[in-house]
């Protein structure tokens, strides 16, 4: 019993830090340094690869992803927050890529109504 109460502890550590400003600032920082190196090494090409796979929308697997562990990780949360403190959370969650205005309108809506069941 102790250790799967352990396992649990830490897989939900785990699962929390995806949504760490840190943890996001590390992920930006990195895309980043990767970006900046194919961008030079390979010039306008790279540049609009690197567009394209930061841009996060809900064609992506990764949206359904974030969707499903948002609703879940946020739900006794959300609430409670702010629109700006949603923004700023939705933002690390999904670092390195990017949620534009209207992106982020469409994911929190996507999110809301996982919620609501």
């Amino acid at each position: 019993m102790r250790s799967s109460q352990q396992s649990f502890r830490r897989t939900r550590t785990i699962e929390m830090s995806l949504a760490s400003p840190l943890v996001a600032k590390v992920a930006r920082e990195a895309a980043a340094a990767l970006e900046q190196l194919e961008v030079e090494q390979e010039g306008d090409v790279a540049v609009e690869r690197w567009r394209l796979w930061k841009d996060l929308t809900g064609r992506r697997t990764e949206w359904e992803a974030a969707i499903r562990f948002a609703a879940e990780a946020f739900a006794q949360q959300w609430a409670t927050w702010t629109h700006e403190q949603r923004q700023s959370v939705l933002a690390d969650l999904v670092a390195p890529y990017e949620l534009s205005t209207r992106s982020l309108e469409e994911f929190v809506h996507d999110l809301e109504a996982r919620m609501a069941g």
